[in-house]
């Protein structure tokens, strides 16, 4: 079994990635019936994720566009049903919430601050963006040791990197 839980921004939810539509496959196969005896309902189709770039597995056995398909037919489609699973929160429990938040408006907020860091490059503001540039690299690793899409992360080291080389050749002109 694959134990390696991606957060996909497209569904806002931690979820199973597989690297191949085989290995999702073979999860169906090997643990299909058993999760279905468990829960009264498991995965029974795979689909690619463009968000995380890879597969994921689903309990819903038409997509919605089928789904909308054949209910313009005529053809009545159940989805299957879930029973209602009460849980208690745990203290960790609402500790992921909250980092799941936090890592969402912190991709958009250390992405924000890296634009006001060239804006003050731009301007010729060297220093204010050298200490701006401090603040948000901190701030920056804390968000890329955290969970969360790889292209953001590869998008804020890049504008790092390339901040970092305008405030050198800035400090070789001075």
């Amino acid at each position: 079994m694959n134990d390696k839980k991606n957060y996909c921004l497209l569904s806002k939810k931690y979820k199973h990635l597989y690297s191949s539509r085989e290995k999702a496959s073979a999860f169906i196969d090997n643990y299909g019936e058993i999760i279905k005896e468990e829960r009264g309902y498991g995965p029974v189709r795979i689909y690619y994720c463009h968000e995380c770039e890879g597969f994921h597995v689903t309990s819903h056995p038409y997509t919605k566009k089928q789904v909308r398909q054949m209910r313009a037919q005529g053809i009545m489609v159940e989805e299957p049903k879930r029973p209602k699973r009460y849980k208690h929160k745990t203290y960790s429990d609402m500790a992921d919430d909250t980092a799941r938040r936090y890592s969402k408006t912190s991709f958009t907020q250390v992405e924000l601050e890296l634009s006001q860091v060239t804006l003050l490059i731009q301007k010729g503001l060297v220093e204010s963006a050298r200490k701006q540039l401090q603040f948000v690299e901190k701030h920056a690793n804390k968000v890329l040791s955290a969970d969360g899409p790889k292209d953001r992360k590869r998008a804020i080291k890049q504008d790092l990197e390339w901040l970092r080389m305008q405030l050198a050749d800035h400090k070789m002109v001075a």
